[in-house]
């Protein structure tokens, strides 16, 4: 039985490929052929190899420009929060008396932070110097388990609850609601947004337990003075 000869082989895809890969300078000891290689675009209209990698990595630059503008623009982002927080933090930090933390804490929220709603309630059974105050058994039978809860809760509230929080219900579409509890439940900060999808269920909460820490810190000092 005899060899078939080279000129009977019949080449395949695969074979082509496989003896490019093996030999990758072959377009290099070749490089004519580049110039012929017609490869059919999407237009329909068939264009030469080169112009085809040439709009590959077009195509690759817009993509990796458009990640990049995305990372800046998180970064940026990032940026202005965090100096928001930073003058926030130092807001309370310097609070010398119940009234300028609440000033500076909603003043704060409603204007750096563009909150539509914000309702900081203390629990007293006797008048403070500043700020909204009620007994923690009334807001309790409003909001139930959710201010005892160590965690912050997010999404849409029954509508008592808005009522109670923010005086509003049909305005309020999500809200955030931080608990302000150390050895003692002091009280909650609750935010309010016009856009239900302002606070899911899913929505980070580091800032808010970052300001709801601080809360919990020095208050205790200024409800006492």
């Amino acid at each position: 039985m005899t060899e078939p000869s080279a000129a009977t082989i019949s080449l395949t895809d695969e074979m082509v490929a496989e003896y490019i890969k093996q030999h990758l300078d072959f377009f290099v000891r070749h490089d004519d052929i580049l110039q012929i290689i017609r490869i059919q675009h999407n237009s329909g209209k068939a264009i030469s190899l080169i112009e085809y990698q040439l709009n590959r990595l077009r195509s690759s630059n817009q993509e990796l420009q458009k990640q990049l503008n995305q990372l800046l623009s998180v970064a940026r982002d990032n940026d202005q929060l965090f100096e928001k927080s930073r003058r926030l933090t130092l807001a309370l930090l310097e609070a010398d008396s119940l009234e300028t933390l609440v000033a500076a804490l909603e003043d704060s929220l409603r204007h750096d932070f563009k909150i539509d709603y914000v309702s900081f309630i203390l629990f007293s059974e006797k008048p403070l110097a500043a700020g909204r105050f009620c007994a923690i058994d009334e807001a309790q039978s409003k909001l139930g388990t959710l201010i005892t809860n160590h965690k912050i809760t997010t999404g849409q509230f029954r509508e008592d609850a808005l009522a109670f929080l923010f005086n509003e219900t049909n305005k309020v579409k999500s809200a955030a609601l931080v608990p302000l509890k150390n050895n003692d439940t002091l009280g909650i900060l609750a935010l309010g947004s016009q856009d239900q999808y302002r606070y899911q269920r899913e929505t980070g909460t580091l800032f808010l337990q970052h300001i709801g820490d601080i809360l919990c810190r020095i208050l205790p000092r200024l409800l006492h003075v």
